[in-house]
């Protein structure tokens, strides 16, 4: 008969959690640099400018994405 090992589980809801906070600073962290990117932007450059927004839109989401996922695995534990 298998039986589960709690302390393993909550191992790997740690090493889970870990993990996806990594991922959040990483997406954190691209903000920062498009920020940055966009602020450099002369604003006539609307092809540039368009391109890095929807960059920072797609960071933005896998930022929340990170958020939902640690939120999912501490519920789940």
């Amino acid at each position: 008969m298998d039986t589960f090992d709690v302390s393993s589980k909550s191992s790997i809801d740690h090493e889970a959690v870990a993990f996806a906070e990594t991922v959040g600073r990483d997406f954190d962290a691209l903000l920062d640099v498009l920020d940055q990117a966009l602020g450099a932007l002369p604003h006539h450059d609307g092809q540039a400018r368009s391109s890095l927004l929807e960059a920072r839109a797609a960071a933005e989401r896998g930022c929340v994405l990170s958020e939902k996922m640690i939120r999912l695995i501490r519920t789940a534990g």
